[in-house]
């Protein structure tokens, strides 16, 4: 099974302006963009960004890092989990030439440029060839003498939402878990629910738009429900934030031009700096 790319917005978008300011190694076997707090700060944990379908190099991903790790004071990884098998940053408007009216030859071409890109990404990125190399960089960094005393949260979009919620499991796979201390998910792919989330024993926040085609109303009444009653029976702190008109994919690739679209991102970015501040802090 591949995961992640279950609608049209989930390869839609803007490409945002900006230089991201952090450094690109190998870290734990991957290529990682690594960012951190300002000179002097010292870091409150670590967070790692699973990405959505564009992965590492999506300059909107880099400088969201940048601004968890100035804002929030964490060590922002952000690693290359799909082995260079992403999408490039063309496909965030290839949907468009497909609802231009007439224009049949810029159709073709969308069409043949869709298959040449989405072939390679769903054959590299099954869940059964991923899902080891990201459990395998978490368990990297517990065992790091560098992070191994910092509480870690992982923060995936799309793609990596889905990743995410499994991650605040008690097990994956039938063997224990204890890999993070805090997860958010913002608009995530492919979760099945209850499935994804059935052993819940971390604080998880959810951000989503009302208008997300890949959860849908039904399954972000699901959802909410199902992370409520966690909240009550388990006391566990859990959290879902739904924005009015948001479509998915609006916390990474948000419209800047688009007032609406440009807050929301912006909201969505507090929404996990706060959760994150608030649920590492009290692990630590």
């Amino acid at each position: 099974m591949s995961a992640g790319i279950g609608c049209k917005d989930c390869v839609s978008g803007a490409l945002h302006s900006g230089t991201p300011v952090g450094r690109t190694e190998t870290l734990h076997g991957l290529r990682t963009y690594i960012t951190r707090p300002l000179a002097g700060v010292e870091p409150k944990g670590v967070i790692v960004i699973i990405p959505d379908a564009f992965g590492w190099e999506l300059v909107n991903s880099r400088i969201l890092a940048d601004n968890y790790a100035q804002k929030g004071q964490f060590i922002v990884y952000l690693p290359d989990f799909m082995n260079g098998h992403y999408l490039s940053e063309q496909m965030l408007s290839v949907f468009n030439d497909f609802e231009l009216e007439g224009a049949y030859g810029t159709k073709i071409l969308a069409g043949v440029k869709a298959a040449r890109h989405f072939g390679p990404f769903f054959l590299h990125n099954r869940i059964g060839v991923v899902q080891p190399r990201i459990l395998s960089f978490f368990d990297s960094i517990r065992a790091d003498p560098e992070t191994s005393g910092l509480p870690v949260g992982a923060a995936g979009f799309c793609w990596g939402g889905k990743f995410t919620a499994i991650l605040c499991n008690s097990s994956i796979d039938g063997k224990p878990n204890t890999r993070i201390d805090a997860g958010f998910a913002a608009h995530p792919s492919q979760l099945a629910i209850p499935g994804d989330i059935k052993d819940l024993i971390k604080p998880l926040s959810v951000a989503v738009g009302d208008n997300d085609l890949q959860l849908g109303a039904a399954g972000l009444d699901k959802l909410k429900k199902l992370l409520d009653a966690k909240t009550v029976q388990a006391g566990l702190k859990q959290q879902v934030v739904v924005y009015p008109g948001a479509k998915h994919g609006f916390a990474v690739r948000g419209d800047p031009a688009d007032e609406k679209e440009k807050l929301q991102g912006m909201e969505a970015e507090e929404q996990a700096i706060s959760w994150f501040s608030s649920t590492l802090i009290k692990v630590a």
